[in-house]
């Protein structure tokens, strides 16, 4: 899958080596989930840090990726998807352990 993204403010290589450690594009898809959640769509909140996670994980990083898992967890047990939720813990763990 690629992303294409029309402005390059909102393009994830272009900022990749802006800011350390997450990226602010990933960052940005995550916080509108929890806030799309908050305003009371689970559905496109869900959406949201799912093209977090695409992107975090377009970039190979892993910080990035973690932070995504992190944000999606928390929309998953929201929605009512704890397995699903646990699968992305599981993820941001294994990263933590293998980047340390």
């Amino acid at each position: 899958m690629s992303l294409r993204y029309p402005d390059r403010r909102a393009d994830p290589e272009a900022m990749r080596n802006l800011f350390p450690n997450v990226n602010p594009v990933v960052w940005a898809k995550c916080q509108e989930g929890w806030r799309l959640w908050l305003v009371g769509h689970p559905d496109r909140a869900r959406a949201s840090v799912e093209e977090g996670l695409a992107c975090a994980r377009s970039l190979r990083s892993p910080i990035s990726v973690a932070v995504a898992c992190f944000f999606g967890a928390d929309v998953l047990l929201w929605r009512g998807e704890p397995e699903a939720a646990a699968t992305l813990v599981e993820e941001g763990r294994a990263l933590g352990a293998g980047h340390g």
